[in-house]
């Protein structure tokens, strides 16, 4: 029964309690008029869990809730906003992955383009040599302040969402459970709902972004 009372304080039901032998509590709905929901509540019971359980089925049913906005949809919106911004921060921290190999490959590029036997050799690099260094250079020097500043802000949010770990494969794990626990509290409202279901296919579009980063993740490195 504390589980059902829980849920009907969550969905604005609220109680009087009575004086005479009809129970010692009624509970209404929060449309709060005569025709209202009610669920009368006995102080004891042979079977607590059957009215526990009848109560629960007249709280979803209550045809006077604002079904569109259940308190348990705001929380699995909270939960799947929450996965959403792990994973921008996972892409955000590949995406640093990738500017690095850029940074790398300018480098490799512009030790081709320069001497190597001696000073004396500048003399002799083509000015298209020099403009492409400079070039290379200053992209380089462009990603590395982005790349930078990427993986700042990545694990700000990744700390903020209570992700911790340096490993991308438990980041992903993170928001994997996170999407889980979304769609344990859909699993507990009416299927009908057009917001359920627009929620169930949002928790879908996350899962597949979550195998695509999986899939980058184990990606094997070519030189």
């Amino acid at each position: 029964m504390r589980d059902a009372l829980a849920l009907a304080r969550a969905r604005g039901w609220w109680y009087r309690k009575n004086s005479d032998h009809t129970g010692s509590a009624t509970l209404y709905c929060q449309k709060n008029t005569v025709d209202c929901c009610l669920f009368i509540l006995f102080g004891t019971g042979r079977s607590p869990g059957g009215p526990a359980r009848s109560f629960k089925r007249l709280i979803e049913r209550c045809p006077h809730q604002d079904a569109e906005n259940l308190p348990e949809l705001d929380q699995a919106e909270r939960l799947l906003d929450g996965a959403e911004r792990i994973i921008d921060a996972i892409e955000s921290l590949q995406h640093r992955t990738d500017l690095l190999e850029r940074i790398d490959a300018n480098l490799a590029e512009m030790d081709g383009l320069a001497p190597t036997a001696g000073a004396n050799e500048l003399l002799d690099v083509a000015e298209s040599n020099l403009a492409r260094i400079e070039e290379l250079f200053d992209q380089a020097a462009d990603w590395e302040h982005e790349a930078r500043m990427v993986e700042q802000d990545a694990k700000a949010v990744l700390s903020a969402e209570g992700v911790h770990s340096e490993d991308p494969n438990s980041q992903v794990d993170g928001a994997e459970e996170v999407i889980r626990e979304a769609e344990a509290v859909l699993d507990e409202v009416p299927r009908r709902l057009g917001r359920v279901a627009r929620l169930r296919r949002r928790a879908v579009r996350l899962r597949d972004r979550v195998s695509v980063v999986r899939m980058n993740i184990s990606a094997p490195v070519i030189d």
